[in-house]
């Protein structure tokens, strides 16, 4: 039985780390979650049962000693305590992205190689049916290798998503969703690329965040990949859509959204 304990108990641990430990059933035993908020320890131990609930993750960790720290708090956080579960000898499952910068992240890896322990980022994304289907197309004699893909969102803000710590955000749209498209480009080209363009126009002068992102992707061997994230459009949304050319075939991908 593998003991998780959880920092933070907002709507990512409600809606998609609880019930998938859930799912796992005698595998994985939540032992705890931590959260400053008092009406989320109440709601995680009323709707979850969670056995324990705390304000402050050091005494979590120190009373409970899980095997593995999920870490689901903004990423302003994840750095600080990622090294903290690392010192006392747990593993990390910590949600995306996993910190703010480069250097960050360099500090979170040390840490893990010092502890000899793992760092695990949740990128999900890749492991979905759709996307599963998907890959395994890649290479058969219907569609030959890839070769290009192409991907976009288009969404619609509201007062529910612009929310918390969201909607204070400055480096936004490629930040905090951009990371699930560089994980699926990996996961289908197989490959780490060797150049990346990135531009983000500003239409709109009092937006408080990046608005549109325009990425393109290069392989040393001339594949490529495009990225448009576009929170202006009034068109209909679309959380994820992406096209797959092939030698012989193309594939379209599409999740979330509402008609409009």
């Amino acid at each position: 039985m593998i003991h998780v304990a959880i920092i933070g108990l907002g709507a990512v641990t409600r809606n998609i780390h609880l019930p998938a430990y859930r799912q796992l059933g005698g595998e994985v035993s939540v032992v705890a979650g931590c959260d400053t908020d008092g009406a989320a320890r109440t709601l995680a131990q009323e709707r979850w049962h969670l056995p324990e609930v705390y304000d402050d993750p050091k005494e979590m960790i120190e009373k409970t000693k899980p095997d593995i720290v999920a870490i689901c708090t903004p990423p302003s956080l994840h750095r600080e305590q990622s090294l903290m579960a690392l010192d006392y000898g747990c593993h990390v499952f910590c949600e995306k992205p996993l910190a703010e910068s480069l250097e960050q992240a360099d500090q979170i890896v040390w840490a893990s190689e010092r502890a000899k322990r793992f760092v695990v980022v949740n990128n999900q994304f890749p492991y979905m049916n759709i996307h599963l289907a998907a890959k395994r197309l890649i290479g058969s004699p219907e569609f030959g290798r890839l070769l290009f893909l192409h991907a976009w969102q288009t969404f619609h803000p509201t007062e529910a998503t612009e929310a918390a710590w969201r909607g204070a955000l400055q480096r936004r749209v490629c930040f905090e969703f951009g990371v699930h498209v560089f994980e699926l480009i990996r996961f289908f080209f197989e490959d780490e690329p060797v150049k990346l363009f990135a531009h983000m126009p500003n239409p709109k002068p009092d937006a408080k965040s990046d608005v549109i992102n325009l990425i393109s992707v290069e392989f040393a061997d001339g594949r490529a990949a495009s990225i448009v994230l576009n929170r202006l459009s009034k068109g209909p949304e679309r959380y994820l859509d992406m096209r797959l050319d092939g030698e012989f075939a193309s594939i379209h991908t599409s999740i979330g959204g509402r008609v409009g």
